[in-house]
């Protein structure tokens, strides 16, 4: 935090910083958090460089990306590509120059007034002036003191855009995985099924099995076929989610062609006190108390200027040609004095959004706290249920399926016991690897909260992948 601090001073020192400033800033912000894997190291090259390219450049790509793209995508490159295409990404970056221009704006002093005035004639009389509001001018610089910290607050909301960025690119690349993987279970699934059906027809036609069988193995095989054409239209919409994501087309050489997501680990990776770092590194919260700190800044001027007579100065200069050519030279001074309007309603305004926004600030506590227990609680629950398929249900499957193998070759059962136990250990597969993703998924979202954001995907959504071994309702007697 300490580097941070340091940020917030850099800010401080005046309104006027460029955008490619505003951008190192914010890479420096997000750096801050890399050591929580949810996003690789920020190099310059990370970024957009909004300062040096064009707004109606759409289609071109950076060095980084074409290198990017060159190679099969990770979950580290599908980052990078988001933080560099991403056009959500890009106009929050933007975003910072409205704020810090709503700023500048804000904090300079008015412009002098300069004013002529000739009366022509036989002896024309000429008079010049210029009138500068004093009390504006004197309180520009505590309004640029007041709205310096709304510049920094942007630059929070940028580096938390940022890492909400990676965040998806990584969720996204995860559900890829796992859409791949399913469908690599499905098609071997069926290439069994298939197998097993071409069996059944040969020992049919011997007049060794029933019709029944054949007609068994027949479903289960056109089932299996359904099943996936279903998860080959997963893994598609996968496919088309990241590239709306990184806002470009991919190559067919930038598709990973074994996508598989790692078991978990022995133990889920938790972090001791998360409760308290999440409060700690939250930008939301971040940006919320600087914009405190600048409504009530915002108010005290108010109430300053409330109090203040407006001064205005003017310097006169007349030439009389009945008297001479020369120039003779004056001043005057206006007030307006402050008896009725001294900006007690803006002055009110402004406190009553301060206190509102500190009502919200103390609710986002609460509720980073809330999601923090709340993501805990989801990698705990994903990482047991993964082991169990991991470490027991799996192999147990896998064990149940070769036993009934032995027994039908044995011929002492049937095919459909066959298919049931062959269905039983394909959705068992399934359902392992949608775990898989579940748990990488809210690993991801607790990564994201303890790096300061709060992810705005929701973590739980599970895949609609049809079961194999759902069968219809028998009818009574």
């Amino acid at each position: 935090m300490k580097r941070l601090g340091l940020i917030g001073a850099i800010a401080l020192v005046g309104c006027s910083t460029s955008i490619a400033r505003d951008e190192g800033l914010v890479r420096a912000i997000a750096n801050e958090r890399r050591d929580h894997r949810l996003l690789p190291p920020l190099r310059k090259t990370d970024l957009p460089q909004l300062a040096d390219r064009d707004v109606e450049d759409d289609g071109q790509l950076t060095a980084e990306a074409k290198r990017l793209l060159g190679q099969p995508l990770t979950a580290e490159s599908a980052t990078r590509l988001a933080l560099l295409q991403n056009r959500e990404l890009r106009a929050a970056l933007r975003d910072m120059g409205v704020t810090r221009a709503d700023a500048v704006q804000g904090s300079v002093p008015p412009n002098p007034r300069v004013r002529a005035e000739l009366f022509p004639g036989e002896e024309s009389e000429l008079e010049l002036g210029v009138e500068i509001e004093l009390t504006e001018s004197i309180l520009a610089p505590s309004r640029s003191r007041a709205l310096a910290p709304l510049i920094e607050a942007a630059r929070f909301e940028a580096a938390s855009a940022v890492l909400e960025t990676g965040y998806r690119a990584r969720v996204a690349f995860f559900s890829l995985q796992a859409a791949e993987q399913r469908v690599a279970i499905g098609k071997q699934a069926h290439d069994t099924l298939i197998a097993s059906l071409e069996a059944t027809r040969a020992m049919r036609t011997a007049g060794n099995v029933p019709e029944r069988d054949l007609v068994s193995a027949e479903v289960a095989a056109e089932r299996a076929a359904i099943q996936v054409a279903q998860l080959e239209l997963d893994a598609l919409l996968a496919r088309e989610q990241i590239q709306r994501l990184l806002g470009l087309e991919l190559p067919d050489s930038a598709w990973p062609t074994r996508s598989a997501l790692p078991p978990v680990p022995a133990e889920p990776d938790l972090a001791e006190k998360a409760g308290a770092r999440t409060l700690r590194a939250s930008f939301a919260l971040r940006s919320m108390q600087l914009r405190l700190e600048s409504l009530e800044r915002q108010a005290g001027v108010k109430r300053a200027s409330g109090w203040l007579p407006d001064l205005s100065v003017e310097l006169l200069a007349r030439r009389d040609e009945r008297e001479d050519d020369d120039f003779h030279f004056g001043a005057g001074v206006a007030v307006d004095v402050p008896l009725f309007d001294r900006n007690q309603g803006q002055a009110a305004s402004l406190e009553a959004q301060r206190d509102a926004l500190l009502e919200r600030y103390y609710g986002a506590a609460a509720v980073l706290r809330s999601a923090t227990r709340e993501a805990e609680e989801r990698v705990r629950s994903a990482h047991a249920r993964a082991r169990k398929y991991q470490d027991v249900i799996v192999p147990a499957q896998a064990r149940v399926a070769e036993q009934l193998l032995l027994h039908y070759n044995a011929m002492q059962i049937g095919v459909f016991e066959l298919l049931q136990a062959r269905r039983e250990q394909l959705d068992v597969q399934l359902a392992y690897v949608e775990t898989l993703r579940e748990y990488w998924t809210n690993l991801a979202a607790l990564q994201a909260l303890l790096a300061g954001h709060t992810p705005s995907v929701p973590v739980n959504t599970a895949s609609a992948t049809p079961s194999m071994n759902a069968r219809p309702q028998e009818g009574g007697h």
